[in-house]
């Protein structure tokens, strides 16, 4: 009889804190640029109700919280959970696919936030995280999933890069995902292009968006019929039917 073998992930996640560079629970200001520029495109305002799956270092989630979010966090790694429990958030060690069994302060959840996690996660793995989800989440509830940008030759540097990433994903395959789980997909683009971020000057960063833009009008233009976005990460939000 041979034994069940081992996700290889759970053996790489026990040292992905020290590979991510996660020692440090402090965080530059300037990336909090991003997630308030995240949640603005998005509309989500403060006092939303809001979900974060698999936090890793809680960044987001300890920012959200300052920001004046409910907000609750479910995490796989046990460190990492224990990590943000020391700083007063709500955070519970909790397989994905039984976030409907969930036991919290909030009963359903407005605003789910999936930033760098489904790229993790196997397809069948996706589907069941997202019929899951939708036990806890009120009606037309937002889903603001960021992950490496499959439409994008750019992004094989961040796809590939780690060990852990088993999925590539486009807006057609979460469209798919939708179809089965009761989401619709809402909008995607480019992930929040931060000012802040980086050492390069804002002037700078401005002038290089403005190139990445036209290519992007003119490949799709040639190739695509419409302009289709190109940065190595894509964030994309489904609403709940």
């Amino acid at each position: 009889m041979t034994e069940e073998p081992i996700d290889f992930r759970e053996e790489i996640y026990k040292s992905y804190g020290t590979f991510k560079g996660w020692e440090s629970l402090s965080l530059p200001d300037s990336y909090f640029d991003i997630y308030a520029g995240e949640m603005d495109r998005h509309k989500v305002k403060p006092g939303s109700a809001l979900l974060e799956i698999g936090f890793g270092s809680g960044h987001f989630l300890a920012w959200a919280k300052t920001q004046g979010y409910s907000c609750v966090g479910v995490e796989v790694n046990s460190d990492f959970v224990e990590s943000a429990k020391t700083r007063g958030l709500e955070v519970f060690n909790l397989p994905l696919q039984k976030i409907a069994d969930l036991k919290c302060s909030i009963e359903r959840f407005d605003t789910v936030i999936i930033f760098d996690v489904l790229e993790h996660l196997y397809p069948y793995e996706i589907l069941a995280l997202f019929k899951a989800l939708s036990a806890r989440l009120n009606s037309g509830a937002k889903v603001i999933c960021r992950f490496p940008n499959g439409l994008s030759p750019f992004a094989t540097q961040t796809q590939w890069a780690d060990l852990t990433h088993v999925t590539v994903l486009t807006p057609e395959r979460m469209r798919q995902i939708g179809l089965v789980t009761g989401f619709e997909v809402a909008d995607f683009d480019n992930s929040y292009r931060s000012l802040k971020v980086g050492k390069r000057s804002a002037l700078a960063k401005k002038i290089l968006y403005s190139l990445r833009n036209f290519y992007e009008i003119a490949l799709g233009f040639f190739y695509f019929g419409g302009r289709v976005p190109l940065d190595p990460n894509l964030t994309l939000s489904l609403i709940k039917k």
